[in-house]
């Protein structure tokens, strides 16, 4: 991970899915803003009681936001906090 700013952000607070995150990040302004994002739970079911924070499956991104290829376009170019992007 490199050296700077990180966001910390959940999947659909600043954009309403990983698809459209990724966009919004990398564009201007936030495109120079950060290094890399940390994401809030995104898993299934991602508005859970503990707003994501209980999964009921950590390795199934819940549909609504997106899927691990959306995380691993994210990865291209944030770093994403120690997560291995999963190959589903």
């Amino acid at each position: 991970m490199r050296n700077g700013v990180q966001l910390i952000t959940y999947a659909d607070r600043l954009a309403p899915d990983l698809p459209s995150l990724q966009r919004l990040l990398t564009s201007p302004p936030w495109s120079d803003a950060y290094t890399g994002v940390h994401i809030l739970p995104f898993f299934a079911p991602h508005d859970g009681v503990d707003a994501g924070f209980d999964p009921t499956d950590h390795t199934q991104v819940d549909l609504r936001l997106g899927t691990w290829g959306d995380a691993a376009e994210i990865a291209e170019s944030h770093d994403l906090d120690d997560m291995k992007v999963a190959s589903s």
